[in-house]
């Protein structure tokens, strides 16, 4: 009798226990639905040639990837992405595959971007963000990386003018 008793009371305990879940999952949706969204423009397009050069760039794809993500969305999505983000910048960074990309002015803006990254990450541990914040550091990160494809296109510009200036010379 006695375990029969316990068996009830357990069973009780659970089925309240499930429905509480329930209940809070209910809550977090309809939260999330009530969340404004946050809008910002897309970034600075690559150059046709700047395109084809970082098409096997897969860092650089994953970055874009994940940061076209950031486009549309809301608050608490931004936040809760915010780790992998900085991930991918920090790989980005650490992954200069053409050696032409290896110079001082487009590594520097490869660390602007990285740390506007982390200090969007830094903001997930801040209790008390405000829309317009979190608004505020994803234009930051945007002026960083459209600064990154701004060089890049500069970058490819100017090796094709160099090229074109030593044929010149070939072929005078």
């Amino acid at each position: 009798m006695l375990s029969k008793l316990y068996l009830f009371f357990f069973l009780v305990i659970g089925i309240s226990a499930c429905q509480e879940n329930k209940n809070n999952q209910n809550f977090k949706e309809k939260l999330h639905q009530k969340e404004t969204i946050i809008l910002i423009d897309k970034p600075l397009k690559l150059n046709i040639k700047a395109s084809k050069k970082t098409a096997r760039w897969k860092e650089y794809v994953n970055f874009k990837e994940e940061f076209d993500f950031f486009l549309k969305t809301t608050p608490s999505d931004i936040l809760g992405n915010a780790d992998e983000l900085n991930t991918f910048a920090e790989q980005l960074k650490d992954s200069i595959r053409i050696s032409a990309y290896k110079i001082p002015a487009f590594k520097a803006r490869l660390n602007v971007l990285q740390n506007e990254t982390m200090r969007l990450k830094d903001m997930t541990t801040i209790p008390n963000l405000t829309k317009k914040d979190i608004k505020n550091q994803l234009i930051k990160i945007l002026n960083a990386f459209n600064a990154t494809n701004a060089k890049l296109n500069n970058m490819v510009i100017q090796q094709q003018i160099e090229n074109e200036i030593n044929l010149l010379r070939d072929s005078i």
